[in-house]
């Protein structure tokens, strides 16, 4: 149907199914570990905890995560897109998803609940100056990076946010570390709640199409 659950689906479309998709795990469809990735590349996923749902993983806070092994398609540079959908239990420190190489980097909500990119290796971070996020309800979130420079934008369920932060750097990820789900790269932000997909893009995403992935996948979180 329209609706489909996963991105062979979302391909007939013309948005999603295409070889910048580095990244996809629809986790409320993948109850197994290990589990493959439903992209080109078939990512080999570990899961640590995390305990499968018909919505997602749900994540702990405490020890949960979601290894990725590396990959040459996985190290990304200039430009990237990072898209979630994420069920936070509380407002807290959680990562969403990381690498953590020699150029790791974490894309995180803070404890006051704004989104966070940081680079700690290029010592870069893009932050919102609000706080969108809120517990116990679903929401989209996600980062571009359009190639070097201040070139960063975060967004929260589709609608681009205003940053507090927003540092000049070229982001890169490396292609033979491990990438987490659920997680920081400094391995102490345990993401406490649900994680329902994720999508990694090895381009910057034109606003029109973030904006279609998150219209055709929302129906599924109710919002």
């Amino acid at each position: 149907g329209a609706q489909g659950r996963n991105i062979h689906d979302f391909g007939m479309n013309g948005f999603a199914f295409d070889r910048g998709l580095a990244l996809y795990l629809p986790l409320y469809a993948l109850p197994t570990s290990p589990m493959a990735s439903d992209d080109i590349y078939r990512h080999i996923g570990t899961v640590t905890g995390a305990v499968w749902g018909s919505t997602g993983r749900y994540f702990d806070g405490l020890d949960d995560t979601i290894n990725v092994a590396a990959n040459a398609s996985l190290g990304i540079t200039p430009s990237i897109t990072i898209i979630a959908w994420v069920k936070p239990t509380n407002v807290a420190a959680y990562g969403i998803y990381s690498n953590d190489g020699a150029t790791r980097f974490s894309f995180w909500l803070t404890a006051s609940g704004t989104l966070r990119m940081e680079q700690p290796g290029a010592a870069a971070r893009a932050e919102t100056s609000t706080t969108p996020i809120v517990a116990g309800a679903w929401q989209q979130v996600a980062y571009i990076k359009r190639g070097a420079g201040a070139t960063n934008e975060l967004y929260y369920n589709g609608v681009s946010q205003a940053l507090s932060t927003n540092s000049n750097w070229v982001f890169s990820s490396s292609p033979t570390d491990t990438n987490y789900i659920g997680n920081e790269e400094g391995g102490s932000k345990f993401f406490l709640g649900t994680i329902g997909e994720v999508l990694v893009y090895s381009r910057a995403l034109a606003v029109t199409e973030s904006a279609q992935i998150y219209n055709a996948t929302r129906w599924r979180y109710g919002v």
